[in-house]
């Protein structure tokens, strides 16, 4: 039973698919505007606080100065998002850590910047992803609604005899 509605279910896409096919261009960028908006979210949700480890492991050290040994340097550039937060204060001159081996606020600032770059790209990729799936589904509405009145239109008026109103 469930194979059977598995293929009508499936025949009844690919037919719509062809009314979406002249907008391929618009559905291939509501696809992907949508997989770079759940990619996005995931990434702030999940990579956020793997960008503060390393730099919370290297606070706690108090037996060396941060920054002075290869070997904790290494571990940081080892995690791709805390390498790229380095990059980014070694290229603004913006001091990493203090004296006493804690991140300094404005190191702090700028790792936190990173949240509201993420936060735009979900939001635009949520709307491109919104307006073109919206636009696409109306289209194809429109399409069906056109095609429908065309076939009524173009019948004969012995069908419109034959037939009561409302059928």
């Amino acid at each position: 039973m469930s194979e059977t509605l598995n293929r009508s279910t499936l025949s009844v896409y690919r037919r719509l698919f062809t009314y979406a096919r002249p907008y391929r261009w618009r559905l291939v960028i509501g696809i992907l505007s949508g997989v770079v908006f759940s990619g996005s979210l995931f990434a702030l949700l999940n990579q956020t606080p793997k960008v503060f480890l390393p730099f919370e492991q290297q606070a706690g050290k108090s037996e060396v100065q941060a920054g002075t040994n290869s070997t904790d340097r290494a571990l940081m550039a080892s995690n791709k998002q805390a390498a790229y937060v380095l990059r980014c204060a070694a290229y603004l001159n913006v001091p990493q850590f203090d004296a006493a081996g804690r991140m300094t606020w404005q190191f702090f600032l700028l790792t936190l910047s990173l949240v509201p770059l993420l936060v735009m790209v979900w939001a635009m990729a949520n709307y491109l992803n919104l307006y073109n799936m919206r636009w696409l589904g109306a289209r194809i509405v429109l399409d069906l609604r056109n095609e429908l009145f065309l076939k009524l239109e173009s019948q004969s008026l012995k069908f419109f005899g034959k037939c009561d109103i409302g059928t």
